[in-house]
């Protein structure tokens, strides 16, 4: 399997970091210096989305050494990936549940995100392929979180939201809606 410009980038990088070659080594070998006004070392311009990291940090740019999660669009936290499986309404309460972000557990997106992520799907997929993730399968139905119909048993599927039978299985994206 031939791999993606992306992808052959972040292999080069992870190898690099566990051989412990840091990007100043790279650079010093070329005869180059690497300059850093942080103290971190990012590997890529700004991103149109903000990226929270398994440290904690969020960032808007992707950065050498730490691991996505999510990203952050419209105050709310959405996982770079669907869980494993399409699930019943209430297993994916409960899998998205089993996501947490900052300690807090994910639900799965209200109606405004999911209307946010379907305006801006290319740029969302694109920012969420460069980090590595899954990206969104707008053409697929997901499980959203909605206290409009009170058992909150819809679901959003090419940009229409949907009652649905709680038993039928659809795809879950983990998402955190911040205060």
């Amino acid at each position: 399997m031939e791999l993606s410009k992306s992808e052959a980038v972040d292999y080069l990088f992870s190898e690099m970091l566990r051989k412990g070659i840091s990007i100043d080594d790279l650079c010093k070998r070329w005869g180059g210096k690497f300059v850093a006004d942080t103290e971190v070392s990012v590997v890529s311009e700004p991103l149109p989305f903000k990226v929270l990291y398994k440290s904690g940090h969020v960032y808007d740019c992707k950065v050498l050494g730490e691991i996505p999660i999510a990203i952050f669009v419209e105050r709310c936290f959405v996982s770079l990936w669907d869980l494993p499986q399409r699930l019943s309404f209430a297993e994916a309460l409960d899998g998205a549940a089993q996501i947490k972000f900052y300690g807090y557990s994910a639900n799965m997106g209200t109606r405004k995100i999911w209307d946010f992520l379907f305006k801006n799907a290319d740029n969302i997929n694109q920012e969420i392929e460069i980090l590595g993730g899954q990206k969104i399968d707008f053409s697929s139905a997901y499980w959203i979180y909605s206290s409009r119909y009170g058992c909150s048993c819809s679901c959003f599927k090419k940009g229409v939201e949907k009652i649905a039978s709680k038993s039928q299985n659809f795809s879950v994206r983990p998402m955190l809606l911040m205060p």
